[in-house]
């Protein structure tokens, strides 16, 4: 290791929270509670899955729980343990990498942020380039059809939001230079993209991750609200917001509500009748076909399928024959909030 990335490492060694060959196990467990270059673009509204998987961690860590092996979480945890060295060997094969970077070996796993304590990095690589530049390193092994989503209609090259997020916090959190981004795809391609620290953007991802835990933790709706634009997701964010009932009655006079709740009444009337309207011709068309499984007509095709039957589990058998394990294995549900009920109110 030169002299440049010995003082890096040394320099990030007081803020290791996970040290090199630590298990996923300890990893995994020190994620907890504390926002990461991943779940950051989620806390944004810009990741895969979305904040309403964020805000129960940090407001139910005690419930996070290990991944379970054979699980969806795991295979994907897997594939990216299978592929990320792959992906690092062919990128640094390739001599037009940019800045000619040196890989740093034996890197942390998780390093805490220099400034916020609820922060942290999991950097994939660690690099000095050739003029002595701390580079952040970043893999991803993509399927062909993500190669679209790296450029653009004019052939101009781009990234995906939720990547070029992610590598701009966790480029801050290890104070690097610039990050690369190593995409290879199914193809057996790969490309580079270069993103340059973007303070202004660096500030406004680490504002919107605070107010997003303070407003958890304080149950701050309207500081929510002006984090997440998505109305299905705030929707469900505003379930588990609310998980308990005061029994306290609100009363607002306020004539946009009003009209609010009007509309809302007449969207789920249209939709109940829509639903009926919707079962009854599935019904007339079923009826046509019968036990076939295809149906033709001057016009459309419809098929019919058949899935296999799913097992299930006799949670009442189970507990009948081994009350013991079973009543070791319940666990208390949670509170949870009803949906809207709307009534008119009486003239008085």
């Amino acid at each position: 290791m030169n002299k440049k990335a010995q003082a890096w490492i040394e320099e990030l060694a007081p803020r290791v929270l996970v040290p090199a060959g630590a298990s996923d196990e300890e990893w995994l467990a020190k994620r907890v509670g504390r926002v990461t270059g991943s779940k950051a673009p989620e806390i944004m509204g810009i990741g895969y899955n979305g904040p309403l998987e964020v805000m129960a961690e940090f407001k139910h860590p005690e419930l996070v729980r290990q991944v379970d092996k054979y699980s969806d979480a795991w295979m994907r945890m897997e594939m990216g343990r299978v592929a990320e060295p792959v992906t690092a060997a062919k990128a640094y094969a390739d001599p037009s990498r940019p800045f000619g970077y040196e890989p740093i070996a034996d890197i942390p796993r998780l390093i805490g942020h220099p400034v916020h304590p609820w922060a942290a990095c999991s950097p994939d690589g660690l690099a000095i380039g050739s003029d002595g530049q701390r580079i952040l390193l970043e893999y991803k092994y993509h399927s062909i059809t993500m190669k679209g989503q790296y450029t653009t209609d004019d052939g101009d090259e781009c990234m995906p939001s939720k990547f070029k997020a992610q590598c701009l916090f966790n480029a801050d959190d290890v104070v690097a230079d610039v990050s690369i981004l190593a995409a290879a795809f199914s193809d057996g391609t790969h490309l580079f993209r270069v993103i340059e620290s973007d303070q202004a953007d660096i500030d406004m991802m680490y504002s919107k991750c605070k107010k997003f835990l303070d407003a958890v933790e304080n149950d701050d709706a309207s500081a929510l609200m002006s984090i997440i634009e998505d109305a299905e997701a705030m929707n469900k964010v505003m379930n588990e917001l609310f998980r308990h009932s005061t029994g306290e009655g609100i009363c607002i006079n306020d004539h946009l509500i009003d009209g609010d709740i009007a509309n809302l009444i007449d969207i789920k009337k249209r939709i109940k009748e829509l639903e009926l309207d919707k079962s009854g011709i599935e019904a007339r068309i079923k009826g046509c076909m019968g036990t076939a499984k295809r149906l033709e007509t001057a016009k459309f095709n419809v098929s019919w399928g058949q899935g296999k039957g799913r097992d299930k589990f006799d949670r009442a058998g189970f507990a009948a024959d081994n009350p013991n394990l079973a009543q070791k294995y319940t666990q208390a549900g949670l509170p949870y909030r009803t949906g809207l009920r709307m009534t008119p109110r009486k003239e008085k």
